[in-house]
């Protein structure tokens, strides 16, 4: 839910941007300070040069631009919603320096509201939601301790890092809990996907294969419409280089006879950066950190 919320709060601060910017910025509204005609006389009331408008105007729309790119590119969203709530604030401190009325204010108000909300309410990737009929809802792992089936892949460090950790995979009643505690990580973000062979044994990770994508899909973000059933997400590793990472699906299963759910003898691959979820065909996530056969534990 706040994905969407934040999302949504995208669009509509991008769109307010471009209709002020664009349609209305030769008419008068309420919101404008000091009662002025268009936007050129606003910043005039304000005490601002003429020149100055081209500036700040560019900057609002090139900032909404990025929120809307933002949707699909989550590592342009942070600095874009920085950059908005600055120039909101800013805006809101030339109303009240020319005394205007708090109702002017508003606008500003709620979009300063909006782009702190967007910067900093966490969203969590190891969600599962429901995407048509390719996934199922989120259930809890600590529900049901019946497990039928155990897989583990130990992470051991690839490409000279210093990651290790480990991964667990518990079967029960057709749903899979996976969970990942990783170390030795570089604070920030790290893609981590099942790859389609249980080989680890390069210094790279490389002879793991390509990701794991039984159903030939592009890749992408688990919680959307496209993504290879590989396509995990996210790890956030804490400035001790520690990160933590569960989810559950129905569409993964530990040593069954179905061939597009089977993930034993598959491996996971930790990167060294972030999956964008866009990139094809792996998310642009950099070279291979840690790298884990899953095998049978019972």
């Amino acid at each position: 839910m706040v994905e969407y919320f934040k999302i949504a709060a995208q669009i509509v601060i991008a769109i307010s941007i471009y209709n002020v910017w664009f349609l209305r910025f030769n008419k008068p509204t309420i919101f404008r300070g000091k009662g002025a005609a268009n936007m050129k006389e606003e910043f005039i009331a304000y005490g601002l040069p003429s020149w100055f408008v081209g500036i700040i105007g560019f900057l609002k729309v090139s900032l909404a631009t990025l929120l809307i790119v933002g949707i699909f590119i989550n590592s342009l969203v942070y600095p874009a919603a920085i950059g908005m709530a600055i120039l909101m604030f800013g805006a809101i401190l030339m109303h009240i320096k020319v005394k205007d009325e708090l109702l002017k204010s508003l606008p500003a108000a709620i979009f300063l509201t909006l782009s702190l909300l967007i910067a900093f309410l966490k969203t969590n990737d190891s969600e599962v939601i429901e995407t048509k009929d390719l996934t199922e809802p989120p259930i809890s792992a600590t529900i049901n301790e019946n497990y039928n089936k155990v897989a583990i892949a130990t992470i051991e460090s690839a490409s000279e890092s210093s990651v290790n950790g480990t991964v667990e995979l518990k079967d029960s009643n057709g749903t899979v809990y996976l969970t990942a505690s990783i170390s030795g990580l570089n604070p920030g973000g790290h893609a981590i996907h099942i790859h389609e062979f249980g080989d680890c044994s390069s210094e790279d990770a490389k002879s793991a294969g390509g990701h794991w994508n039984p159903t030939n899909a592009d890749h992408g973000h688990w919680e959307h419409k496209n993504f290879h059933l590989g396509d995990i997400g996210n790890i956030v590793a804490d400035s001790n280089g520690y990160g933590t990472y569960e989810m559950n699906t129905k569409l993964w299963c530990i040593d069954c006879s179905d061939s597009l759910k089977n993930i034993l003898g598959k491996s996971i691959i930790i990167h060294d950066g972030e999956d964008d979820f866009i990139s094809q065909p792996s998310g642009a996530a950099g070279k291979r950190i840690g790298c884990g056969e899953i095998i049978l534990v019972n």
